[in-house]
């Protein structure tokens, strides 16, 4: 009866996580409301999502829409992640004017594509346009390493449709704006290698992975990796000097069950 119990809860527990991965999904950086005058665009694209970022400027017109005027984005780079995620980054094509607010703005979308194209307000509880006021002077200040990283764990967490798999370092930066940490890992096992920015996370620690829906990254349950590291900040500016390279295993287990 035990045996039975697990395994029901176990198919309401999946059903449920299953509700919680959607099909698509698009997401812009800066994530602050505030950006400078010379800031630069991050767009990602999960699951069905990632052919619109894949796309743009192509199928798809980006720009910055405000009042008055309108400003187009010239995709300046594209990382293809390894489970379920796109991302570009743009430049736009003149400077952001200080006080005012700009919308991002993709043309040719469905309708339900363009409900993706929001983002939270949790003070209101409500989904709103993607949008950014400009606040602050041209940041031309280079991103700089105050610790450079360091790995400090490797986990897998089991969910119902699938594990959260990450090596998580630890580091420092020091910058006037918003830093991306340019990663590059390298699958020495298949020899291959995957870039993609990602964000520090507010505890100041670098995820390198995946979530159980999506992530940059995707780990062999037995492979062997090596990392290395440079700087992107939200003002276009680069540290463009990688660090040394990192070599660890795969943070990947098995799922155990419990005994009977």
């Amino acid at each position: 009866m035990k045996k039975y119990t697990i395994t029901i809860l176990g198919v309401f527990f999946t059903i449920n996580l299953l509700a919680e991965c959607s099909m698509s999904g698009l997401w812009a950086y800066p994530s602050s409301e505030s950006i400078s005058s010379n800031s630069i665009i991050i767009v990602e694209g999960y699951s069905f999502s990632q052919r619109i970022v894949d796309s743009l400027n192509i199928s798809y017109p980006v720009y910055l829409q405000t009042d008055d005027h309108r400003i187009d984005l010239e995709v300046v780079d594209i990382c293809i992640g390894e489970y379920q995620l796109t991302q570009a980054v743009l430049q736009p094509k003149q400077s952001l004017v200080r006080g005012k607010s700009y919308q991002l703005k993709i043309g040719n979308l469905s309708d339900w594509e363009q409900k993706d194209l929001r983002k939270w307000n949790s003070l209101e509880k409500r989904y709103e346009p993607i949008s950014w006021i400009v606040d602050k002077k041209d940041d031309q200040t280079e991103p700089m390493w105050a610790e450079i990283p360091k790995l400090s764990d490797r986990s897998t967490i089991w969910y119902g449709c699938g594990p959260a798999i990450y090596a998580t370092f630890e580091l420092q930066v020091q910058d006037q704006s918003q830093t991306f940490v340019t990663t590059e890992l390298y699958d020495v096992t298949q020899n291959k290698v995957c870039t993609y920015h990602l964000p520090i996370s507010e505890n100041g620690k670098l995820n390198v992975g995946h979530g159980m829906c999506a992530g940059a990254f995707f780990y062999l349950e037995k492979g062997e990796y090596q990392i290395r590291f440079s700087l992107l900040d939200m003002s276009g500016n680069t540290n463009s000097n990688w660090t040394e390279w990192i070599s660890f295993k795969s943070p990947f287990k098995e799922f155990n069950f419990p005994n009977e």
